[in-house]
Parts: structure tokens; C-alpha cells; sequence
């Protein structure tokens, strides 16, 4: 019996036996760029801070789609499994204005 055979048989019909990959490899800078360009997304989409942002794409394999899906599904649970450690993170950020003038 032939081995090509068998292997065909898992294909559709609208596939062959040899595709070739579709990849494309990043430099990089390229890399750098998207991974800041993400981090960006997450914090003023979901109003976390950067540090924040990066660990909840490092948690999702840095897919911003799947962190989106993950965070809007349960956003309570989301912040749970961060951690305790990780809770200060999400507080706003509070600034203290001091006028000097009237200070």
C-alpha cells in the first residue's frame, strides 16, 4: 500500500498534499514596534498601566485579540488571576497637583 495514499485522505478537497507555509520573519525592530504597539492598545483600552499590560499579554501569548476576548468575557476574574501582587497595578492613577503658588 502507498503511504501517500493514506495521508490523502485526511486532506479536503480543496487542498494538495504539499502547501508551503505562509510566514513571514520579523526583525527585530519590527517586533519591538508591534509589541509597543499592543502594549499601547491594552493600557487605553482597558485602562491599566504599562506594566499591567505586559503581563497580561505575556499571560495571553501577547495576542491582543485573545486578551480582549479573555478580559471583556470576565473582567473580575481577569483581574484575579493576576494576583494580589499584581492588584496595585490596576488602581488609577492618582496625581497630586500641588500649586506652588498658593502652597
Amino acid at each position: 500500500m502507498d503511504s501517500t495514499h493514506y495521508s490523502d485522505r485526511f486532506l479536503r478537497d480543496d487542498q494538495t498534499a504539499w502547501q508551503p507555509l505562509r510566514y513571514t520573519i520579523l526583525k527585530q525592530a519590527d517586533t519591538s514596534q508591534r509589541q509597543l504597539r499592543d502594549i499601547t492598545e491594552i493600557c487605553s483600552t482597558l485602562f491599566v498601566s504599562r506594566a499591567a499590560a505586559i503581563i497580561l499579554l505575556r499571560r495571553c501569548d501577547w495576542n491582543a485579540s485573545k486578551l480582549f476576548d479573555k478580559w471583556f468575557e470576565e473582567e473580575d476574574e481577569a483581574r484575579k488571576r493576576l494576583g494580589p501582587k499584581q492588584a496595585h497595578l490596576f488602581e488609577p492613577c492618582l496625581l497630586i497637583l500641588v500649586c506652588y503658588l498658593c502652597f
